[in-house]
């Protein structure tokens, strides 16, 4: 048996660029270090390690895709609302479901090709509301990161 060459630096195999590192608390108790990426210019990575947890958490969104809050300052009686929060879930959802059968054959593969239509540019302002958006939700007992 021959040895293969294993690339193991994660430099050059997609481009990413850190847009930023800091630690955050969950749940008002939970400290945990958050690094957000930006993956090709499109795409965001966010990876959250707990303190009291031997794995990171991985959430991965295309850009575009993220709808942020119309004012800077997130209501703080909505996120501590659950059901509110809840109900904008299932909205969202049914939002994009209803807007993915109205879209014919054509109009899917334009949205594929032009990653959301948005085309805005990533940059650190946009990493640091991102970190007001991230939360943890325990399903099961195992913790899930998700975005608000």
């Amino acid at each position: 048996s021959s040895e293969q060459d294993v690339q193991t630096d994660e430099a050059g195999i997609v481009s990413q660029r850190l847009l930023f590192q800091d630690e955050k608390i969950f749940n008002e108790t939970v400290p945990a270090e958050v690094v957000i990426y930006a993956i090709r210019e499109e795409d965001i990575l966010i990876r959250v390690m707990m303190a009291d947890l031997d794995w990171p958490l991985f959430l991965y969104a295309i850009f575009d895709s993220i709808t942020f809050p119309k004012d800077k300052s997130l209501d703080e009686s909505a996120i501590s609302d659950s059901a509110a929060l809840e109900s904008s879930s299932a909205q969202r959802l049914a939002t994009a479901v209803a807007k993915h059968e109205e879209a014919d054959e054509d109009d899917i593969t334009s949205q594929t090709e032009e990653r959301g239509g948005k085309h805005q540019t990533i940059d650190e302002s946009m990493a640091s509301k991102l970190v007001e958006l991230i939360d943890i939700e325990y399903v099961r007992g195992f913790p899930h990161l998700v975005l608000l």
